[in-house]
């Protein structure tokens, strides 16, 4: 299944971030998994090819959030309140979240 994480800019408005699978091993994220950047790569290049990328991206059109797909943007800026975000940084507190820190 792609890899999508939900985040919420401080004025409200929902994301959901497409973030592959080799980007996470990249950045120490996937903890114990025993692949290596080869195995991500091909996970990630299968589930575009099953169109699970495309079925995240409808899924979150279909709720309402803001799509963002985390090959072509480092950091973005919410189109309400124009607050500028980096990817990695959403990623950092959301693994803080999941540690419970």
């Amino acid at each position: 299944m792609a890899t999508t994480l939900m985040s919420v800019c401080e004025c409200g408005l929902p994301y959901q971030i497409y973030v592959p699978k080799v980007t996470l091993y990249e950045w120490g994220l996937m903890g114990e998994t025993g692949g290596d950047i080869e195995h991500f790569q091909e996970i990630d290049r299968k589930e575009m090819e099953d169109g699970e990328f495309a079925m995240a991206k409808s899924l979150a059109e279909v709720f309402g959030f803001q799509f963002m797909d985390s090959r072509e943007v480092e950091k973005y800026s919410c189109p309400h309140c124009q607050r500028e975000t980096r990817l990695f940084n959403v990623l950092k507190k959301l693994k803080s979240q999941a540690a419970g820190v």
